[in-house]
């Protein structure tokens, strides 16, 4: 009975009591009928599901009764999303820091060679300064690839990265990258007399690129009076174009932003670099 039900309700035998009225002809008549329903409002997350099912239940009883023949049904298809771990995240910063520290620090040659009285001697001979300079970018864009790959095969077989995105996508990020990197390293060793003096400017460059680019941690998560000094590094946007290419990550900045900060710091340091070349 009703009473019998309800009681059970109470009781915590029944998840939910419906009281069905005999109300099939005024249904197929077209006149609403109301189906009362009973549950325990302490326990939400199970009588939702509940509700859900009786909702269900009901609509499909009332097309049998009426004969309608329902029009929208769903075809369900199940998925598994793959979700982003931590070094899905760390991986292509990595990358990104070590194309940094590759284009920076490999500006020392010419540093050692300028110090050495070397490229003086060079310089009586009729090598470009441009060819010069180009073959040195040349070399250290061929032991960026060389490193790139080390690094994604590192990530394969050891923590199970997958390249998600096309390779292509992948090489034109990454010489985008080593050629505005190794470009900036040669403008900042113009202004370098000695190994030493360059080691200390370069890391004056370094250090702020690799805790403010988020290499480690999102850039999100920096204070809102950080975020203007994020976006003016331009391994911020090194990062973040490595993590779209590598692992589909959504892109913090416009794809066409990214390109203009890189392209003009790569423009911008090769003239540099060439305007502000000395032989000694």
């Amino acid at each position: 009975s009703r009473e019998e039900e309800l009681e059970a309700l109470r009781s915590g035998d029944r998840s939910v009591v419906l009281v069905v009225p005999a109300a099939a002809e005024q249904v197929f008549m077209g006149q609403p009928a109301k189906v009362e329903v009973f549950y325990d409002k302490g326990q939400e997350q199970t009588t939702s599901i509940v509700l859900s099912v009786v909702d269900q239940l009901l609509e499909e009883i009332e097309q049998q009764l009426t004969g309608k023949t329902r029009l929208l049904t769903t075809d369900q298809k199940a998925v598994t999303a793959e979700h982003l771990r931590d070094i899905d995240f760390l991986l292509p910063g990595i990358l990104a820091m070590a194309i940094m520290q590759l284009g920076l620090f490999g500006s020392f040659n010419i540093v050692s060679l300028r110090e050495k009285k070397v490229l003086k001697s060079m310089g009586a001979t009729p090598l470009p300064r441009i060819m010069l300079l180009g073959t040195e970018i040349l070399v250290r864009v061929l032991l960026s690839l060389f490193q790139t790959l080390l690094i994604i095969i590192i990530g394969r077989l050891v923590f199970d990265v997958h390249i998600t995105g096309p390779w292509y996508q992948v090489i034109g990020t990454v010489l985008l990258g080593s050629v505005t990197f190794i470009s900036l390293g040669y403008l900042l060793s113009s202004f370098a007399k000695s190994e030493e003096s360059g080691i200390g400017l370069v890391q004056l460059v370094q250090f702020p690129m690799m805790f403010f680019a988020g290499i480690f941690f999102p850039t999100e998560l920096m204070p809102d009076f950080l975020q203007p000094l994020v976006k003016i590094i331009p391994l911020t946007y090194l990062g973040d174009l490595l993590r779209n290419a590598m692992v589909s990550m959504p892109l913090a900045y416009p794809v066409v932003t990214s390109l203009l900060v890189l392209g003009g710091v790569a423009i911008g340091s090769v003239v540099g670099a060439a305007l502000l070349w000395r032989w000694e």
